[in-house]
């Protein structure tokens, strides 16, 4: 800062008392009588006793120096240089972003789930609101709840069909919580050994036995229009890929759409000549015991594929 025209109040490093936005067509001269030192009365209009206290440490401007001008703080010469720049940030506590990282990368989860959730904590998932920042849409809205502004945290926490996931989640985590205190007492007051098996377990793909095909389906209703789609896939006992499907029906329930999906996945399994199947699906509905020429039925389960 020299003379103290130009430069803002609401630009400076200094402000750490609340925000100036109502000080920004002012500038640090507008503060400084007659007598070229700082109008602390009139300051005190505007900022508080501590603001004032390091305003008074500060060398009032001079208004018969230079224009202001942006200077780089970490040279001798304030000049930029790359390598201040360099060595700068080498300087700075990264310490908690340094373990944040490793911490995510040490999760035992897929590679693309951690690599979702490091672009989360980077805000770097496309939402629209990201988007619109780079001028790839000026709509910059939620499509599902036509919420103004598509941040990521509303897309995982605030938008309403967020909210039905953890409406269902919470009360399972506090279910959790409450297997966990009563195991606790059970040991203590009891003498019953805890449980080495995980209360909450993950369900995973099971492969067949050796020379059978499992044929995993689903059928779903779409929120925009109500249609149906379903889909499925068969793999062979490795889990190697045989052959899938995907296409839209007509139907009027969820259940007939679990129900075509598993009709399309048999008469495909009969179609390449598997003849010994196990059917999973999500609906317990959808698959009573049944028989199906050709095909050995192995079991019929209710099983997120």
């Amino acid at each position: 800062m020299k003379g103290g025209k130009t430069w803002g109040q609401h630009k400076g490093r200094w402000q750490r008392w609340g925000k100036l936005v109502h000080m920004a067509e002012l500038h640090p001269s507008n503060f400084v009588d007659n007598t070229g030192r700082w109008n602390f009365s009139k300051l005190a209009e505007l900022v508080n006793p501590e603001a004032l206290a390091y305003i008074a440490s500060v060398k009032p401007p001079d208004p018969h120096d230079s224009d202001d001008r942006p200077v780089w703080r970490w040279s001798s010469d304030h000049h930029f240089h790359v390598r201040s720049a360099y060595v700068k940030l080498l300087e700075s506590d990264r310490g908690d972003v340094d373990s944040t990282w490793k911490r995510i990368w040490t999760i035992k989860l897929p590679q693309r789930l951690r690599f979702f959730l490091w672009l989360i904590l980077k805000e770097k998932v496309m939402t629209n609101f990201e988007r619109s920042k780079r001028m790839l849409t000026d709509n910059p809205s939620c499509p599902a709840c036509n919420c103004p502004s598509e941040t990521i945290l509303h897309v995982l926490r605030d938008c309403p069909y967020a909210r039905m996931v953890w409406d269902w989640f919470i009360p399972s985590s506090i279910a959790a919580i409450w297997q966990i205190w009563k195991q606790r007492n059970e040991y203590i007051f009891h003498g019953i050994a805890r449980r080495q098996k995980p209360i909450v377990e993950d369900k995973g793909w099971t492969k067949p036995p050796s020379g059978w095909y499992c044929l995993n389906t689903d059928g779903a209703m779409t929120t925009v229009n109500g249609a149906e789609k379903i889909g499925g896939v068969i793999r062979n006992h490795d889990g190697g890929w045989e052959i899938c499907f995907s296409r839209n029906i007509a139907s009027s329930t969820v259940l007939q759409a679990e129900l075509w999906g598993i009709y399309e996945g048999l008469f495909l399994a009969k179609s390449i000549g598997c003849a010994k199947l196990n059917i999973q699906s999500d609906s317990s509905q959808a698959i009573p015991p049944m028989e199906v020429a050709d095909i050995v039925i192995l079991e019929a389960n209710a099983a997120h594929s």
